[in-house]
């Protein structure tokens, strides 16, 4: 049996928010890991789905952004048909375990965290001082913490969302092997890859859940999203649980809990 671990990216360039922690320019990355037990059953749930939506619908993937937003093939379908969509594919994936693990990350961090970016060693590969292959970096430390605690080394396929690579490439890291027998991740086109689709949803719900809670003036759909991304099976281990009236979410909360998280997190 094997586990699988998708990366996919996310952020919202360009959109201005009323937290501290939420730089226009920032870069997340989410590992989605999909455990072994679990895996056949998402495959076969994914097959299936895809398969409806392209004979009713002649589309051909399910990218939450575009699905959200009416773009792309998505253009095709009524709204409340696309937010049908959303709300059943949280149903379904609610079924499940997933656990995610998640890393952001924008230029400023480096001064933030005290870092000086030239002072720590390479990333193998990768650009230490490109934000984005930091990001994607410490997701895949992350991912492998958790496979090792966990007990799964052993049969493992990682694949990213092209990006930092072109579909179709590899990054090899010799660390991997400590893992699994292969020391490569391979970048897709998520059209092709199910299970970049669902890491394509796990890294939306991420940074929709980031840009809601500290949107000003939600609105009822705001809320019926924020709900239905809570009732998923995503478990996004490095996020911190709150308990809170809906007039207390707002950017001061969220900065609040995230600057105490920072505080905690140095002091270890």
């Amino acid at each position: 049996m094997r586990t699988i671990v998708a990366f996919d990216d996310s952020g919202s360039p360009g959109i201005s928010t009323p937290s501290n922690w939420l730089a226009d320019n920032r870069k997340s990355y989410v590992a989605t890991i999909l455990l072994p037990e679990q895996v056949q059953q998402l495959t076969d749930i994914m097959l299936a789905g895809v398969e409806l939506i392209r004979k009713t619908w002649g589309i051909e993937e399910f990218h939450l952004t575009d699905i959200m937003n009416g773009k792309g093939q998505w253009s095709v379908m009524p709204q409340e048909d696309r937010f049908a969509t959303f709300e059943v594919m949280c149903d379904v994936f609610s079924s499940h375990y997933i656990p995610c693990v998640s890393q952001t990350w924008d230029k400023s961090f480096y001064e933030r965290n005290g870092i000086d970016p030239n002072s720590i060693g390479e990333l193998e590969h990768l650009d230490k001082l490109n934000f984005e292959h930091v990001a994607f970096y410490l997701t895949l430390i992350k991912s492998l913490t958790y496979i090792a605690d966990n007990g799964l080394a052993g049969d493992i396929d990682f694949y990213c969302d092209e990006g930092i690579r072109n579909a179709g490439s590899s990054l090899k890291f010799s660390f991997l092997t400590q893992f699994t027998p292969r020391d490569f991740i391979q970048f897709e086109e998520s059209k092709s890859n199910i299970y970049l689709q669902i890491a394509d949803f796990a890294a939306y719900c991420f940074n929709k859940s980031q840009m809601l809670a500290v949107k000003k003036n939600k609105t009822e759909a705001d809320w019926k999203i924020l709900n239905c991304i809570d009732k998923s099976g995503f478990d996004f281990l490095d996020t911190i649980q709150v308990s809170a009236n809906k007039e207390q979410i707002d950017a001061d909360l969220y900065d609040y809990v995230l600057w105490q998280n920072h505080q905690e997190v140095h002091r270890k």
